[in-house]
């Protein structure tokens, strides 16, 4: 998967924003040594607090596993991610982070 960039649309001087979610070097496999397929390889994403953003991408791509790394529920293989400056644990206990899977499970 390759690292999306943001298009930079401060004005000049503007101060620097803060940190939102920031992905450093993250990967992601599944499987074993003999049958294995990278999810993630080397995601370096930055998203300024306050932005929204959308994943598009075709099905098995590598846009759930990175939800999912950013919400605590998986660990990537490599690299970090922060939440507001924070580690994805100390967001998770804080209650900053919030998750709805695309198909709930738990009504009709």
């Amino acid at each position: 998967m390759s690292s999306p960039q943001l298009a930079n649309n401060r004005r000049p001087g503007a101060e620097t924003p803060e940190p939102g979610v920031v992905f450093r070097g993250v990967s992601k496999q599944y499987g074993g040594t003999g049958s294995s397929t990278i999810a993630l390889q080397n995601v370096d994403l930055s998203i300024e607090r306050g932005r929204f953003v959308t994943l598009i991408g075709p099905s098995g791509c590598g846009k759930s596993t990175l939800l999912r790394i950013a919400a605590g529920l998986l660990d990537a293989d490599n690299g970090d991610v922060s939440i507001f400056g924070q580690s994805v644990a100390s967001a998770t206990a804080a209650k900053q982070i919030g998750f709805v899977s695309q198909s709930p499970a738990l009504l009709p």
